[in-house]
């Protein structure tokens, strides 16, 4: 997922929230490391809804910042 942002031109962009946001960058995290592949493996309950928080969070979440930025 790195190199997609780095791709997008948002690499600047994304240090800039991480350094700024820790709640931001505890979800960024989260998930930056996902995968294809990781949708067919098996994780735990746990892991599912913290991913799943970092992902929708309105505030504070990754796809509100790529709202943002796309």
């Amino acid at each position: 997922m790195s190199q997609l942002v780095g791709v997008a031109g948002l690499k600047d962009e994304l240090d800039n929230k991480t350094q700024s946001d820790a709640t931001f960058a505890v979800n960024w995290a989260i998930v930056k490391d996902w995968t294809e592949e990781a949708r067919y493996e098996r994780h735990g309950e746990v892991k599912v809804r913290d991913f799943l928080r970092a992902i929708v969070d309105r505030k504070k979440g990754v796809l509100s910042w790529l709202r943002d930025h796309w």
